[in-house]
């Protein structure tokens, strides 16, 4: 997936979305200061995290920026015990840093998202655009138009 196709979805099913290429001289890495550099409260701010099993599935878990990723509730819903983060430096070839997963984008976009119920509530949402100079802000909804997703509390 890339940024246009996912622009042409949001036009076709009538879904804002904007992108902001370099829109910063400095580097954004965290949702604090996202939220600071953007301009928006940090509960519009989408934070995910990679997670896997043991035996190396992985799943994309979206929460408001100011909410934590709760392992407890991502295990329950999975029923799977051997849940845990990723390791970043283990992922892709070393080629994704924190600040830069865009759930837009390959090779997050094919993941099965687990999208948390508060980030449906908005009507918009921030995220970088798989830069840490860059961002998108877009209707939530979009999540819902990757081929796997669940959607429950996941923080």
């Amino acid at each position: 997936m890339t940024i246009a196709n996912i622009n042409k979805i949001a036009k076709r099913e009538c879904l804002f979305f904007r992108h902001y290429p370099n829109a910063y001289s400095f580097p954004v890495i965290t949702c604090q200061e996202a939220s600071m550099a953007r301009n928006v409260s940090i509960e519009r701010e989408l934070k995910h995290m990679i997670i896997e099993s043991n035996n190396h599935q992985q799943w994309l878990v979206h929460v408001p920026g100011s909410k934590k990723v709760s392992l407890f509730k991502v295990k329950h819903y999975l029923n799977k015990s051997d849940i845990k983060l990723a390791n970043l430096s283990d992922y892709h070839n070393n080629s994704f840093h924190r600040g830069e997963i865009c759930p837009f984008l390959a090779p997050f976009w094919e993941m099965t998202h687990l999208i948390d119920v508060d980030i449906l509530k908005n009507k918009k949402m921030s995220t970088n655009d798989g830069s840490l100079r860059g961002f998108l802000i877009f209707n939530p909804k979009l999540l819902l138009f990757s081929q796997y997703h669940f959607i429950d509390s996941f923080s």
